[in-house]
């Protein structure tokens, strides 16, 4: 029996249990269960933890915490906690104290039954108070998210709470629209509201990312044609977009990159020092810096051979040449992405609509008014 502590720079073993050698304490640089080649202080593969503590915290972690699903009994304080799915009875988020970023596929909260993003009490089922800054385009004085209120002589930026990859259903949307919370109201000019609305281009199209979107045809616009039009409607956001959206195969480089090899795109529209998205095939994204490309390949500043979670191909994989090491290769980050706020254009074309109404409408007069000249015409040409 060994009592005391244990020190090593690496240990790889595939079951350890400290109490039966008489430990108390184990220290090493990095553990590895279940692999010869631990890429962090602790790495398990096909296993997991599971932990019971009477008093204290049972995990204590200064960096970051990164898994597939985690079931907790208690309260969650990490700097950063990644996970597909999270169970937990009592969930604490503090931006100030011990959290610092939050990501969650699934969170069900069994405490109060409300989940609340930000600080305050939820009153609702799901809260989010504050949000990121978005691209601006006013003056005035600004009341900032945890600041106080300032006069800001330059553009004061939008907050922006949640995005979302995919779409948003609900029984009924409203917007906070009172009158009371307005100010420098001003009717819209209906003949140059028409002038507007004869300036934008409606057109169909088609989503390139088909993973988040359907293949049918959509009606809309184009966020770039509105802008020099409707400039307020258009602001832009800094977000991935689907440029190369290809399979790729990873290979070796060296111990702290990879090969990315796409399968049916090329690399001209990437560069060196792109940010580059790439999804394993359980959709964990994978968030790369690119160092060369070449042709079809991509050198990538991650050992991703270590990073991709661990995937078994079925026999319909194989067919579709679909193996451990194929990935999806979304695209790059651009600081441009441009969001179009489609009630600015709603407002406008309700303001042409009612300049076409009265267009129409005199036009009805006139025609009325013709109608009984050209009567009196008639019966005079009787007489």
């Amino acid at each position: 029996m060994i009592s005391g502590y244990v020190y090593a720079s690496t240990l790889n073993v595939s079951t350890f249990n400290l109490a039966s050698v008489g430990l108390s304490t184990l220290t090493a640089s990095s553990i590895g269960i279940n692999t010869n080649g631990p890429t962090s202080a602790l790495d398990i593969r096909n296993g997991g933890i599971n932990v019971s503590s009477s008093s204290g915290f049972s995990i204590v972690a200064t960096g970051d915490i990164s898994c597939r699903s985690i079931y907790l009994t208690s309260s969650l304080n990490l700097s950063t906690f990644s996970a597909s799915t999270v169970s937990v009875s009592s969930l604490l988020t503090t931006s100030t104290t011990s959290t610092q970023n939050v990501n969650f596929v699934t969170i069900l909260s069994s405490a109060t039954g409300k989940i609340l993003l930000g600080t305050g009490t939820p009153t609702y089922r799901f809260e989010i108070n504050g949000g990121s800054v978005a691209t601006s385009f006013t003056t005035g004085w600004r009341y900032g998210y945890g600041g106080g209120a300032t006069n800001v002589p330059g553009p004061i930026p939008d907050f922006i709470s949640m995005k979302t990859d995919l779409g948003i259903w609900a029984s009924i949307f409203y917007a906070t629209s009172d009158q009371r919370i307005k100010k420098n109201i001003q009717q819209l000019e209906e003949e140059q509201a028409l002038q507007v609305v004869r300036q934008i281009r409606p057109v169909t199209y088609q989503y390139i990312d088909q993973q988040h979107h359907h293949n049918q045809i959509e009606y809309g616009f184009i966020a770039q044609d509105v802008k020099p039009v409707l400039p307020y409607a258009v602001r832009s956001e800094s977000d991935f977009i689907p440029n190369i959206y290809d399979l790729a195969d990873i290979t070796a480089h060296t111990e702290s990159t990879s090969i990315v090899t796409l399968r049916t795109k090329n690399t001209d529209d990437l560069g060196q020092g792109d940010i580059l998205k790439i999804l394993d095939l359980h959709e964990t994204p994978l968030i790369v810096n690119v160092l060369n490309t070449c042709h079809t390949s991509i050198v990538v500043d991650t050992n991703l051979l270590v990073r991709v979670s661990e995937y078994s191909p079925t026999e319909e994989d194989r067919k579709n040449n679909i193996h451990a090491h194929t990935v999806f290769v979304y695209g790059k980050k651009v600081g441009d992405v441009h969001i179009l706020e489609k009630n600015a254009i709603f407002s406008v074309g309700i303001a042409a609509i009612k300049e076409i109404d009265r267009l129409v409408l005199e036009q009805r007069r006139m025609i009325a008014d013709q109608g009984k000249r050209i009567a009196e015409l008639q019966n005079e040409l009787r007489i």
